[in-house]
């Protein structure tokens, strides 16, 4: 029986300082493609993070998975200095995050998942799908079942 084990695979969850933004998709591919880009070390983001990262405490750290489902993740991080976490998850614009239950800026991290600033020290972050269109069509289809019901009332002889 023949199994396949990649040794070298890159966490699901981790910490860096190192980063280079690049607003290009091509600029992004590029810079991943090159050979000094390290899976595991090595960010391309869109934008600048909120806070400077600190390049020899940051590197340290650690996160643990406290929970999840489809809509919720649940982390525990502690880091020496002011960091990125990378999560290896799809970004997508109704994903909303915050770290000790302020909201935050979730980043574009190599031109796919999230990366999320983060300060020194240890902290509770969650990142939660919380879509406005799911939402508002979840309202609108609740109306119109009240409408719908609404006419079960009304005499048959009026509708016509």
């Amino acid at each position: 029986q023949f199994r396949f084990q990649r040794l070298a695979a890159v966490p699901r969850f981790y910490l860096t300082p190192f980063y280079r933004v690049l607003d290009q998709r091509d600029s992004v591919i590029g810079f991943m493609n090159s050979p000094t880009f390290l899976p595991g070390r090595d960010l391309a983001i869109e934008k600048a993070p909120s806070m400077t990262m600190d390049t020899l405490a940051g590197a340290s750290g650690t996160v643990r998975l406290i929970a999840e489902n489809p809509n919720r993740i649940e982390l525990a991080v502690t880091t020496g200095g002011n960091t990125l976490l990378s999560a290896s998850e799809v970004y997508y614009p109704a994903w909303k995050a915050s770290v000790d239950s302020k909201s935050t800026e979730l980043l574009v991290a190599n031109h796919l998942f999230r990366a999320i600033a983060i300060p020194a020290g240890t902290h509770r972050v969650v990142m939660k799908f919380k879509s406005d269109a799911f939402s508002r069509g979840a309202w609108i289809s609740l109306a119109a079942l009240i409408f719908c019901l609404s006419l079960l009332f009304v005499p048959y002889k009026t509708l016509r």
